[in-house]
């Protein structure tokens, strides 16, 4: 088989398959959730608590800094 005609099926293919993606979308125009977003949500917000318990645990075990008032400003000694 020529290697332009190889070609040329290949761009037909992706034209009729182009052509058919748009074609076969959805008449009344509403959206679909796709079923992924709702994993990716749950876990994004998982991922944010898993964090937000480490900075705790972190802040737990190596204590608070002292915080004490000096000339109107806070200084902060470790």
């Amino acid at each position: 088989m020529h290697p332009y005609r190889v070609l040329a099926e290949a761009e037909a293919f992706h034209r009729r398959r182009l052509v058919a993606a748009f074609t076969s979308g959805q008449t009344d125009g509403a959206r679909s959730r796709s079923p992924a977003s709702g994993r990716c949500l749950v876990g994004g917000l998982l991922l944010s608590a898993v964090c937000a318990a480490a900075v705790a645990a972190g802040g737990h075990a190596c204590g608070h800094p002292d915080l004490t008032w000096e000339h109107g400003s806070v200084s902060v000694s470790w």
